[in-house]
C-alpha cells in the first residue's frame, strides 16, 4: 500500500508529469486527484492509486499560500492533531468562504473581527 500510496503523491506532487497528466485526463480532467471519483471501468492501476487518496489525505497538509484555493468549511486545513475541520454554524455565507477571505487585504494577517463573528471561540 505504501509503495502504490508513494505513486498517488507523485501525481500530485508533480501535476506535469505525462503520467499524472494521462491520469488526470482519463479519470479525474474536473476536479483533482484527491477529490476524484473512481469513475466507470477504472483499470487495476487507478482503482489501486485511487484507494491510497485516504492514506494520503490522513498525512498531508495543506500549504496555504494565498488561502484562495482552501474552502474553510469543507477542507482539512488546519493544524489541530484531532480537530483539522472548523466547528460553528453553517451559515449560507460560510458554505463558500475560503480561507483568502479571512485574512486581511494585502496581509498575511487575520481578520480578528471577522473570524470571531462567524465562528465560536473555540
Amino acid at each position: 500500500m505504501a509503495m502504490v500510496a508513494k505513486q498517488g503523491w507523485s501525481i500530485l506532487s508533480e501535476p506535469n508529469s505525462l503520467v499524472s497528466r494521462i491520469f488526470k485526463a482519463r479519470y479525474f480532467p474536473r476536479s483533482s486527484y484527491l477529490d476524484s471519483l473512481i469513475g466507470n471501468n477504472p483499470s487495476f492501476v487507478w482503482r489501486s492509486l485511487w484507494k491510497t487518496r485516504a492514506v494520503i489525505k490522513q498525512g498531508s497538509r495543506w500549504s496555504i499560500g494565498d488561502g484562495s484555493n482552501i474552502k474553510v468549511m469543507y477542507e482539512s486545513w488546519l493544524r489541530e492533531r484531532g480537530r483539522c475541520y472548523l466547528s460553528g454554524p453553517q451559515l449560507q455565507s460560510t458554505s463558500e468562504l475560503s480561507v483568502k477571505d479571512l485574512l486581511l487585504p494585502n496581509t498575511k494577517k487575520w481578520n480578528v473581527g471577522l473570524i470571531n463573528q462567524i465562528f465560536d471561540s473555540e
